[in-house]
């Protein structure tokens, strides 16, 4: 069996496996990356503060509903949770009109790209009736659909360490993220993508075409978009010979342009989140718990120190 059939076939199964019967909002930080997803099916671009010191957004109270069962298993493996438990979740209905802010201060700042099949599913089962927690279950299975599509296309794509690559997505951890809702997933999909486009590049000397282009131009973009962290990837870009271009001149060009455009992206997104900060000392002390924010974390104090003493 080719290794993209191998990964596509252990990949549902495996990853179903995953989302079906690890309890609710159990990756990381899987409660606010739910509520940001859900915000964004109603145009929410950035998480909204409040004059007191909150960062999330007004949602249907019963997202909290369905939530609230499964808070006490995060970092507690002594905890168990019963079927009935999650049956009885299920049959909550979502009442969009009734309510409430719901704190979301980490997801808050990553852009909506970052969640484009979460949002997806929950806008798409949310026309259709279906009850939160069904929502929350379904997300995860479009997640885990358009992860493992982009993924096998990935490993097909790639010349060569196919089977490396198949295996590296079917961790174990990956598994688990990538069967989750969390905003990691789409990026962690365009990465394999990425990659595997310029590995291409790398091993085969043909020429490089206009859709290859636009798609690179697009998955890095959007990957520095989604996490600041993957912007390395973009220097991948080296890789391409100047065999695959008309000339030296239109490599440098593409390069030059393509690096250009994702430090611009990171610019001008961080511009956009800055003023949204709230440190953990300043945050609402009713509703700060369980917001992931560290005590003594300050961003823009930490570059500014950066800056001014690079030695150090």
């Amino acid at each position: 069996m080719p290794a993209h059939r191998f990964f596509l076939v252990t990949a549902l199964i495996f990853g179903s496996l995953y989302a079906l019967v690890i309890p609710p909002f159990q990756s990381p930080d899987e409660f606010n990356h739910f509520y940001r997803s859900w915000q964004i099916t109603e145009g929410g671009i950035t998480g909204k503060k409040t004059m007191d010191n909150r960062l999330g957004d007004s949602l249907p109270k019963s997202l909290l509903s369905i939530s609230t069962p499964f808070t006490q298993l995060p970092f507690h493996f002594e905890q168990r949770i019963k079927t009935s438990t999650i049956f009885s979740t299920l049959q909550i209905p979502l009442e969009g009109n009734e309510r409430t802010f719901i704190d979301f201060s980490n997801t808050s700042v990553y852009a909506p790209t970052a969640y484009v099949s979460q949002s997806i599913a929950i806008f798409l089962f949310k026309k259709l009736g279906f009850t939160p927690l069904s929502i929350f279950y379904l997300s995860r299975l479009f997640t885990l659909l358009l992860w493992t599509s982009i993924v096998y296309a990935s490993v097909k794509i790639i010349p060569a360490h196919r089977w490396l690559f198949a295996f590296l997505a079917l961790l174990p951890a990956s598994l688990f993220i990538n069967a989750s809702i969390n905003a990691d997933v789409f990026t962690n999909a365009l990465s394999f993508l990425t990659i595997s486009l310029f590995v291409k590049k790398f091993f085969k000397k043909n020429k490089i075409t206009k859709i290859e282009i636009l798609i690179l131009l697009l998955t890095t973009t959007l990957i520095s978009l989604n996490k600041i962290a993957y912007l390395p990837l973009s220097f991948l870009v080296f890789l391409i010979s100047k065999e695959n271009f008309s000339s030296a001149q239109q490599k440098y060009i593409f390069s030059c342009f393509l690096l250009i455009i994702n430090l611009a992206v990171v610019v001008w997104w961080s511009k956009i989140i800055a003023p949204l900060y709230i440190r953990f000392e300043d945050y609402n002390s009713l509703y700060r718990v369980g917001q992931q924010l560290n005590e003594g974390v300050e961003p823009q104090t930490q570059l500014a120190f950066i800056l001014h003493n690079p030695l150090i």
